[in-house]
């Protein structure tokens, strides 16, 4: 995967774990079901470091995205969501 893309999606996940106020949580099937209603789905997926977590990112082709939370437990909690992206390889012609 392209270095410049990762360090986006680090970034991402980041910033919406730093500034997240609430996390609405909920079993993952459920959370994924709206998700996916709204028109989002799921485009990156990666554990977090010592492994208590996976972090996935959902996006919608208009740009909207969410960070979802999964937990041991099989919840999962939204832990950030927006109404703009950009990925910044495709500007620069990188390839993902």
């Amino acid at each position: 995967m392209n270095l410049l893309f990762s360090f986006f999606l680090f970034l991402l996940i980041f910033f919406t774990y730093k500034h997240s106020l609430s996390q609405e949580c909920n079993t993952l099937k459920n959370i994924e079901q709206t998700l996916n209603q709204m028109g989002q789905y799921l485009i990156w997926q990666g554990i977090n470091n010592n492994s208590t977590s996976l972090n996935r990112l959902y996006m919608h082709v208009d740009g909207r995205w969410t960070v979802l939370r999964l937990l041991p437990t099989g919840n999962a909690c939204i832990v950030g969501s927006g109404v703009f992206s950009e990925l910044y390889t495709l500007k620069e012609g990188n390839t993902l």
